[in-house]
C-alpha cells in the first residue's frame, strides 16, 4: 500500500471517529431517593416526600440536626426533571433535577456531615443509568459581622461515571456539577444562615466511541511496519 493511501485512509478513519454524534436521546423519568447520611446525630435524620413545582414535582427530602431555633432543621431536597420527553444531546449537558438546600440554626455537632442520594435516569427506550452520589456537607460556625464565613456548603463528592447502552450503542453517563444554566457550574452549593438555595443538577451523556480507534492504531502499525522495510 503506497504511504499516501494509507495517510488517506488513516485520515478518513480519524475523521469520522472524532466526528460528533447527532444522536437525540428522550428521557422518560428521574428519580432521586436519598439513601443514609453520616456523622451527626443518627436520631435526628429524617426523609420524607415533598412537592415541587418543578419537573415531576415530587420532591425527595432528607433533614438533619438539632434545631437551635423555630426554624427547623437543615436539609436537602431533589426533584427530577419532567417525566417525559426530556431530550438530550451527546455530550451537552442537560438538567438532571433540582436540588434545594436548607440552612438552618442547629445544636453543634448534631448536623451530618455526608449523605448519599441514588439517581436513576430511565430513558424512552427502556435502559435505566443509575449511580450514587455523595455529597458533603459543611455546618459551618456563625461569625457575627461576617455573614459569608457563615454560610452552609454542600460539596460534591463523588460520582462514578454510568454506562448504559441505548438503541445498540453504548453511552457514558455523569454528573457535570450544579447551577443554574451550563456556563457556570460548579461543584458546591453555598447557603446563607436561615436561607435556603435553589439550583440544578446537570449531567452529560457521552457517545462510547465505536472500536474504529484500534483500525486506526493497526493501520498506523503497518504504517510503521512498511517504513522499517524500505
Amino acid at each position: 500500500m503506497k504511504r499516501s493511501t494509507i495517510r488517506s485512509t488513516i485520515a478518513i478513519l480519524i475523521l469520522f471517529a472524532t466526528l460528533p454524534s447527532q444522536a437525540t436521546l428522550i428521557i422518560e423519568q428521574v428519580n432521586g431517593q436519598w439513601l443514609n447520611s453520616t456523622g451527626g446525630v443518627p436520631s435526628f435524620v429524617e426523609f420524607y416526600p415533598a412537592t415541587s413545582a418543578y419537573g415531576n414535582t415530587l420532591q425527595q427530602r432528607i433533614d438533619w440536626g438539632d434545631p437551635a431555633s423555630q426554624g427547623g432543621k437543615s436539609g436537602l431536597g431533589f426533584t427530577g426533571a419532567a417525566p417525559s420527553g426530556v431530550p438530550v444531546v451527546d455530550t451537552v449537558p442537560f438538567q438532571i433535577g433540582e436540588i434545594v438546600h436548607f440552612n438552618r440554626l442547629l445544636v453543634w455537632g448534631t448536623a451530618s456531615t455526608a449523605v448519599e442520594m441514588a439517581l436513576s435516569i430511565t430513558f424512552a427506550d427502556g435502559p435505566t443509568a443509575a449511580m450514587i452520589l455523595e455529597l458533603g456537607l459543611n455546618e459551618t460556625d456563625n461569625f457575627a459581622g461576617q455573614p459569608r464565613q457563615s454560610d452552609d456548603v454542600v460539596t460534591l463528592h463523588k460520582a462514578d461515571p454510568a454506562t448504559v447502552e441505548i438503541a445498540g450503542t453504548w453511552y457514558t453517563f455523569q454528573v457535570a456539577g450544579f447551577g443554574t444554566n451550563i456556563n457556570n457550574l460548579t461543584d458546591i452549593i453555598r447557603t446563607a444562615e436561615r436561607r435556603q438555595s435553589t439550583t440544578y443538577v446537570w449531567g452529560t451523556m457521552t457517545e462510547i466511541p465505536e472500536p474504529a480507534s484500534c483500525v486506526i492504531v493497526g493501520i498506523g502499525g503497518l504504517s510503521l511496519l512498511r517504513r522499517r522495510r524500505s
